[in-house]
């Protein structure tokens, strides 16, 4: 590789431009090289080159103030391009270093390393490589360029290294955390399925009842109550005692006395009445696994300091994965205050964190490898 030197060129040479953009993208430089065979090559400093692009055309190449022009030979009167230097490669040079496939991994390489282009890596990683590429405003650009094949090797292979080396230790700690918040969590689920599991066991004993409505497409109009198991609603607990006239008759564990019923509204679906004269639709019908009212008040009491640990530490797992929020996902603060879906909450977050870690540690592998690869295909020896 030399610059041209029209004396020195003979038909089938190969000539390059390099234009880098001096944009704010790395992925602009995927289309930073031109390249043109020397179809006639005489006395005097002209040629005429043919560009070997989707849409080749014959140029005048001739030298002039600012380096060398391209004047396009199809009959029109466009302003001739302008290129500060061009580079000369003989047929076999160009054959023998693997340039066709050095520009097309470099050129893919750019594009992978482009925000725009690779979804799911930290934008801190594209930044660090990007400055590290491009500079502050482009002016390192024409350091990567494959003219220069050992400056390329080492400018580029400091910034993948540096972006891969970054990436991977902030998804090893993303890891580790994830790993520590789902073992508290699973820590949790054993604790409080222990607490909730102190009472004798659901005996199973009560009757059951299929109470209907006229209902609507969207509206539950049929329900089978039991008699003898707790209820939960909006989170406070019942117990069933007795269901007569299409009414499911509930009490207050804590005091014994009736406190409402539930029944089947036309339209309205599920609804608990109380004595208060207030009524609560409700969404799910969701019994709690006693026997008793007796057994209900105690498990209403723990199943509130149930809830308050997985609060604690869902709200830890919050702000520790909003430490990590360039890789992780998001995470509701809200748990809900049923048995079945505050226990159902918690076995679904140990799922998140484990699916989201070993997803997190693929994505960035996959997009290592294939950095790595082509860094090795543009740039190796």
């Amino acid at each position: 590789m030399r610059t041209v030197d029209f004396s020195a060129l003979k038909v089938g040479d190969i000539i390059l431009s390099d234009s880098p953009k001096f944009g704010s993208r790395v992925g602009e430089l995927a289309y930073r090289y031109s390249k043109f065979v020397v179809m006639s090559a005489g006395e005097g400093e002209h040629a005429v080159v043919l560009h070997l692009g989707m849409y080749p055309d014959f140029y005048l190449l001739t030298r002039s103030d600012e380096g060398f022009s391209m004047e396009a030979l199809d009959g029109g009167t466009a302003e001739a391009k302008v290129y500060p230097a061009l580079w000369h490669f003989t047929a076999e040079e160009f054959q023998c270093l693997g340039m066709d496939e050095r520009m097309d991994a470099q050129g893919r390489l750019f594009a992978l390393m482009d925000a725009l282009n690779a979804q799911g890596v930290p934008e801190s990683v594209y930044q660090l490589m990007r400055e590290a590429v491009l500079g502050v405003a482009g002016e390192r650009a024409i350091e990567s360029s494959l003219v220069n094949l050992p400056r390329a090797r080492k400018v580029m292979g400091k910034a993948v290294n540096t972006g891969v080396e970054v990436y991977r230790e902030m998804v090893d700690a993303y890891v580790d955390a994830a790993g520590t918040l789902g073992r508290a969590m699973r820590t949790a689920i054993a604790e409080s399925l222990g607490l909730l599991g102190r009472n004798a066991g659901w005996r199973n004993d009560g009757e059951q009842v299929v109470v209907a409505s006229e209902g609507t497409k969207s509206v539950r109009h049929e329900v089978l109550f039991r008699t003898n198991v707790g209820v939960a609603c909006q989170g406070a607990f019942y117990f069933v005692e007795r269901v007569t006239d299409g009414r499911a008759y509930v009490s207050d564990p804590a005091t014994g006395e009736e406190a409402g019923y539930m029944a089947v509204e036309d339209g309205v679906g599920l609804t608990m009445h109380l004595n208060d004269g207030s009524k609560v639709q409700m969404s799910r019908y969701t019994i709690v696994p006693v026997s008793t009212r007796e057994e209900l008040a105690v498990y209403a009491k723990d199943f509130q300091a149930v809830r308050n640990y997985i609060v604690a530490i869902n709200t830890r797992i919050r702000d520790v994965l909003a430490e990590h929020d360039e890789l992780s996902f998001s995470v509701s603060t809200y748990v809900p205050d049923s048995v079945s879906g505050a226990i159902g909450y918690a076995y679904d977050m140990v799922r998140q964190l484990d699916s989201q870690a070993v997803e997190v540690r693929e994505r960035a592998d996959e997009w290592m490898g294939k950095v790595l690869h082509l860094n090795q295909q543009a740039h190796g020896e």
